[in-house]
């Protein structure tokens, strides 16, 4: 370990910024401890990641930080192409899984609408997007 004083201070950072985060979006159970959260935390850990700890677990508090799709909290009409109009909707995700956002989209042709995949993914402070996944929920 490179340095133990660095991931002492990014776990109690970690764990600050979960209770910010959930207290905000009045999104947590009552089933999610911290033990929940941690194994979630080495789950979606890389090889890479595991290569500086420290700065994986700073990356993971990031994606808690910047979300640039806040707009999208309602669905919201995005583009409309001779009248077949898309949606977009920024969800908050169920603690634990993959990500903390999900963006749902759709597509109405006349009075029919569709859902396309969801795409999740999440910012680090670099601005940086990491999608998830893209896939029909």
């Amino acid at each position: 370990m490179k340095d133990l004083h660095a991931l002492e201070i990014a776990l109690k950072n970690f764990i600050f910024t979960l209770n910010e985060f959930y207290l905000s979006h009045n999104n947590l159970k009552s089933y999610h401890t911290l033990s929940y959260f941690l194994n979630n935390l080495l789950f979606n850990m890389t090889s890479f990641d595991a290569l500086d700890f420290t700065a994986y677990v700073n990356k993971r508090i990031s994606f808690y930080q910047y979300d640039y799709f806040d707009d999208y909290d309602k669905k919201t009409m995005i583009m409309d192409i001779s009248g077949i109009k898309f949606y977009v909707e920024r969800i908050l995700e169920e603690p634990g899984l993959e990500t903390l956002f999900v963006l749902r989209f759709s597509v109405k042709i006349m009075d029919r609408e569709y859902a396309l995949p969801l795409i999740r993914y999440a910012f680090d402070e670099n601005s940086a997007y990491h999608i998830f996944a893209i896939q029909f929920g």
